[in-house]
């Protein structure tokens, strides 16, 4: 057996999205070819990847290794041509697509949310209030 077959090994999972299915193919474990991948279609040196992956407890670090991650997907554009996995396409998803990928792919909900009122203890009209204030300080 060969490194690469167990280093690169990839695993599929389908997402249910409304009526249809977000089939993706993502890395089970860090690998080179995770580090080519990024580099080719960011553009980046070597350099800015480190730099980027030093970042992986921020929110920038989080869309960066699922980006990392992502083997494939069948996300279509509106004539049909497949759409590259890229960190900037990840950062414009839908909160609720890009919690679903990251719960499949790293068995968690990586991305911090607000609690709910019923979470933070407060009502639904005072939770209302508190984030009309955070949105406009």
């Amino acid at each position: 057996m060969k490194l690469s077959e167990l280093v690169n090994e990839t695993c599929r999972a389908s997402i249910p999205w409304g009526d249809d299915v977000m089939n993706i193919e993502y890395y089970r474990h860090a690998s080179p070819a995770m580090r080519e991948k990024a580099k080719e279609i960011n553009g980046w040196t070597e350099e800015e990847l480190a730099r980027r992956i030093a970042a992986k407890d921020s929110d920038d670090g989080v869309v960066l290794s699922l980006a990392l991650s992502l083997a494939s997907w069948d996300v279509e554009d509106e004539e049909g041509n497949p759409v590259p996995i890229t960190e900037n396409l990840l950062r414009r998803l839908k909160d609720e697509a890009l919690i679903a990928l990251c719960k499949e792919v790293f068995g968690f909900n990586a991305i911090p949310q607000e609690p709910s009122p019923s979470e933070s203890g407060l009502s639904e009209g005072a939770a209302a209030n508190v984030r009309s204030l955070s949105t406009t300080s």
